[in-house]
């Protein structure tokens, strides 16, 4: 009889205790329509959401958006009754009714996830070990339990017990590096960080302006280089006749006496003694030449022979003329080679209107016609 009297005192001594003694326990709504009450809840790591359909329901089937992670559960199709999971991590977990999924949908929020940190590391250089830290992290309700290091190059991710770590990266660029931060309970965090990585020799560029001239044209250069750890020093300038020469950081090429592709180099050097070069590309263009015809009449007899003269042709950009073609016959065509002759006769036994062309060439092929 002792021990039953004891019993029921702990019986009612537990049902006296307060109600936050429990853990406390989110209620949803399902139905009876495509309704969720609320969708959306947010609860403490280790309590429970309840999924209750309403009286008189529709068949509902709620699933987590996410079939693997952290936390993933699944009704089955019912029209009745309840569904209970408990959430040990933290994070934001959104899920769907399967049968109802545009209209029925919400999110589980449950605090307590890590708070990562991810301190700025700074400008970088090839070969030199870069110190990564996240202190500052925190965890609202434990400790952090480990640090996975994603560098952003491509090496594999490190885990570490500690908040720092320090990595060597092999190549010049920016890299998004990324800390994930474990707490006690498995929840998990990100924070990311630019890593700009540089090396130590200078980076050598230039802009040409324009990048395209016609002969006889210049064309501005000037230095864009940079020395991430240092300054330049010295600037030497290839200006299309494949020789150095020590200038400023900016330069004047040209005039130049040729079409065609032209190839300026730049090289620099650093307070460091280390040297860098670049090279680009301009284009010269060939004008076009101006084409001049005359003819001793315009207005010939049948049989007459009227001779015609493009002497007066030249080439616009200083170079020369090089041929004479000639359209005799106004078909459009120019059938008859002149040579390097600006002079041609011709005698016309058909009466009528005629259209006489010459088609002259400079001497980098380009070409203008005249009537």
């Amino acid at each position: 009889m002792g021990r039953i009297s004891l019993a029921a005192a702990v019986v009612a001594a537990i049902l006296l205790l307060p109600a936050t003694a429990f853990a406390a326990n989110a209620t949803i709504r399902v139905g009876p329509d495509k309704v969720l009450s609320p969708p959306s809840v947010t609860i403490n790591p280790d309590e429970t959401v309840t999924w209750q359909w309403a009286v008189g329901s529709i068949a509902h089937h709620i699933v987590s958006n996410s079939t693997t992670g952290l936390e993933t559960w699944d009704s089955g199709e019912r029209s009745s009754g309840s569904f209970t999971h408990p959430f040990t991590h933290s994070g934001s977990f959104a899920y769907h009714c399967a049968i109802h999924p545009n209209v029925m949908f919400g999110t589980i929020t449950v605090t307590g996830a890590p708070v990562p940190a991810f301190v700025d590391p700074g400008q970088q250089f090839v070969n030199e070990p870069v110190a990564l830290s996240a202190a500052g992290s925190t965890d609202p309700d434990g400790t952090i339990a480990e640090y996975r290091w994603n560098f952003g190059d491509g090496t594999p991710v490190e885990t570490t017990t500690t908040e720092t770590t320090s990595h060597t990266y092999a190549t010049a660029g920016t890299f998004n590096a990324k800390v994930t931060v474990v707490d006690d309970r498995g929840s998990v965090a990100d924070a990311t960080r630019s890593v700009p990585v540089f090396s130590r020799t200078p980076t050598a560029s230039f802009n040409a302006t324009p990048a395209s001239v016609a002969k006889g044209a210049t064309v501005a250069l000037a230095s864009t280089s940079v020395d991430h750890d240092g300054t330049i020093t010295q600037f030497e300038w290839d200006l299309g006749n494949g020789t150095f020469v020590a200038g400023t950081s900016t330069a004047t090429a040209g005039p130049f006496t040729a079409a065609g592709t032209v190839t300026l180099r730049l090289r620099v050097t650093d307070n460091g003694g280390n040297v860098a070069e670049t090279t680009k590309t301009v284009t010269v263009t060939n004008q076009a030449p101006a084409a001049a015809l005359t003819a001793s009449t315009t207005s010939p007899a049948n049989g007459a022979t009227v001779s015609f003269d493009a002497s007066g042709s030249h080439d616009t950009d200083g170079g020369t003329i090089a041929r004479y073609q000639w359209d005799l016959d106004g078909d459009g065509t120019f059938e008859t080679d002149g040579g390097t002759t600006p002079t041609i006769a011709r005698a016309f036994a058909r009466a009528g209107a005629l259209t006489v062309r010459v088609r002259v060439t400079d001497n980098e092929g380009a070409t203008g016609d005249a009537t």
